[in-house]
């Protein structure tokens, strides 16, 4: 999703948060629902009740692709890295940087 697209949904979280809910009752990993899921889930991670049913899904979901993942995001696996332009020294792009995976 571009940053415009995000932002929008970001501004008008309200609207979605039920159909996100929704979306995080996905049962296999590989569906629409799923990776829907993956995607708007994070975008409102700051809400207390996505935040509250994301936190269940990290321990409990019983397919352990989906709980790993969203126990990963709440562990931080992911760390974005800024990296400076060579010249400039200004901001050039982003860079993920995997922490590795403590789920089980």
């Amino acid at each position: 999703m571009d940053d415009g697209a995000t932002e929008l949904f970001i501004r008008n979280k309200h609207r979605y948060k039920s159909v996100v809910l929704e979306l995080l009752n996905a049962e296999i990993p590989n569906t629409y629902k799923a990776q829907a899921s993956f995607l708007f889930g994070e975008l409102l991670l700051d809400d207390p009740e996505i935040h509250e049913k994301i936190e269940d899904i990290s321990v409990n979901h019983p397919n352990k692709q989906i709980r790993c993942f969203w126990f990963d995001v709440l562990d931080g696996r992911f760390e974005h890295e800024l990296i400076a332009g060579s010249e400039s020294g200004k901001f050039a792009a982003y860079v993920v940087k995997d922490k590795g995976s403590r789920c089980e």
